[in-house]
């Protein structure tokens, strides 16, 4: 009769594994110096709240920077707002799809309003009456950022636009955020439409009588 062969328990085959792998550590002093002394390395989560990056198109950043450049330029810093830039461009394309030339959309609504809908918080002080605008100027019909930027500071078009784009008064000079569209629509009565808007960041402390500021309304319209 053939005889049956023992078996060797699970839990001695474990054991017996375990034995071996340390001996072979053991054996290894070079692993178990790297198993005593790991290189430990501490990762802690870092929390930051990222800006929101403006995306100027290259007409749109040309005008940045005749606009940051210029020498009769009053401010000391300008910087470019993402809420304002998106304000500016879809202001312009609005009036390139739309056939109109304002401040103020065929709905009713002003520069002012338009900024607040994209997010960007005024002060307290800046008008909230509908079609109010005290932080946008526009041009029409110029084909490059150059054209449209002389014609915007042209003191014979007016002085509003120039007083706004170069803060040469105390109240705009506080205006210190810039946003800047373009639109381009063969179709359109102009062809080309710029929207430069310049706005104070709230909280902004205005001077006594400063929401009275009259707003900015000439429009300069090129005639080829």
């Amino acid at each position: 009769m053939r005889r049956k062969r023992a078996g060797y328990p699970k839990g001695r085959l474990l054991l017996l594994g375990l034995l071996v792998a340390l001996a072979g550590m053991l054996l290894r002093p070079d692993l178990h110096a790297a198993a005593a002394d790991p290189p430990y390395r501490y990762y802690f989560p870092i929390v930051a709240r990222q800006q929101a990056l403006c995306h100027p198109s290259a007409m749109e950043q040309a005008l940045a920077h005749l606009l940051v450049t210029d020498p009769q330029q009053q401010r000391p810093t300008l910087r470019c707002n993402a809420r304002l830039e998106h304000a500016a461009q879809a202001h312009a394309a609005d009036m390139a799809a739309r056939g109109y030339v304002s401040y103020v959309t065929p709905e009713g609504v002003g520069m002012n309003d338009l900024v607040r809908q994209a997010g960007y918080g005024l002060p307290a002080a800046y008008s909230a009456a509908a079609g109010a605008n005290q932080v946008a100027s526009i041009a029409v019909g110029h084909e490059t950022a150059q054209a449209a930027w002389t014609n915007l500071i042209d003191p014979s078009h007016g002085e509003q636009p120039r007083t706004h784009l170069l803060g040469l008064d105390s109240f705009f000079v506080r205006q210190v955020d810039y946003g800047i569209g373009h639109a381009y629509d063969l179709g359109s009565l102009h062809g080309h439409y710029w929207v430069i808007i310049i706005a104070e960041p709230a909280p902004g402390a205005a001077s006594p009588g400063e929401s009275e500021r009259p707003g900015i309304e000439r429009i300069v319209i090129h005639t080829p």
